[in-house]
């Protein structure tokens, strides 16, 4: 079941390096692709532009005791070349790859003698094209991931920030298939997860109907790629998160209007990431 405690752990922070050894950072979550219930094939998704040009990726784990709760000391570091251990979309218009997390889980626990803590996206909590069509242009959304890299070193958990869907999550924002989020998406916060989260008793969908017997509702909508910014002649611009921690002139003014890809094409993984034969 996902809830905000097992939100912290579908994701981590990617830092990520170049051959001339400059660093990035950027969001990955876990999720279960074909997932049927009772087995999934766990991959860590982030976007193409986050690893791009790097020679490699490095995050933390987090273990867990017996009965289950996290170990906020000792997090194990994982360390995985770039080339041909990421694979793309397979639309290639869709700022989205994805490595295979089981067998970086199976190696660590059993090299630790230890199990991790993590958790997983579920394709359940995706809406239903039906459930898209009910939501309306003011949503309250949480994005969970690591704006100017920062986390809670010292838990190894994310940053959790809130805001409000600025465009129709069911409509596809000028033709693409995404939508806007009015949020501040600052560097290392590309690849967040965005979940439609609304909690506590007065939940209506978009005619203003209130939906019998839901307290609260929880959907992952999106991932964050993108943002608006005006340059110094007044031209708005669409563009990528920028991942560097460099400290950097920028002569563009954010408009804290986040791009979001729908998690309508998660699942599209699945053409590029076969299901193990058993």
């Amino acid at each position: 079941m996902i809830n905000t405690e097992n939100i912290a752990y579908c994701v981590t922070r990617l830092i990520c390096t170049k051959a001339d050894g400059t660093k990035s950072a950027g969001t990955g979550f876990i999720f279960a692709l074909h997932g049927d219930g009772t087995s999934h094939v766990p991959i860590l998704i982030t976007n193409k532009h986050v690893i791009k040009d790097s020679v490699e990726t490095v995050f933390r784990l987090t273990q867990k005791d017996g009965t289950g709760k996290p170990i906020f000391r000792d997090f194990p570091t994982v360390r995985i070349p770039t080339k041909n251990l990421w694979i793309n979309h397979p639309n290639e218009k869709i700022d989205l790859c994805a490595t295979t997390f089981g067998n970086i889980l199976t190696t660590f626990e059993k090299n630790l003698g230890s199990q991790i803590r993590w958790s997983r996206i579920a394709p359940d909590i995706i809406p239903t094209t039906q459930e898209f069509e009910t939501f309306s242009e003011l949503e309250d959304v949480l994005m969970v991931g690591y704006p100017i890299g920062l986390s809670d070193e010292h838990n190894n958990r994310p940053i959790f920030r809130k805001g409000v869907t600025a465009t129709k999550p069911g409509l596809p924002y000028n033709g693409r298939v995404e939508f806007l989020i009015d949020i501040a998406a600052f560097p290392g916060s590309s690849g967040s997860p965005v979940f439609l989260y609304k909690e506590g008793l007065n939940v209506v969908n978009s005619a203003g109907t209130r939906l019998a017997g839901r307290d609260d509702k929880f959907y992952f909508v999106g991932v964050l790629y993108g943002g608006h910014e005006l340059n110094a002649t007044g031209k708005i611009e669409t563009t990528n998160i920028p991942t560097t921690l460099d400290s950097i002139f920028r002569s563009k003014i954010p408009a804290n209007l986040g791009c979001v890809i729908s998690s309508k094409v998660i699942q599209e993984f699945e053409q590029v990431i076969p299901k193990p034969t058993v």
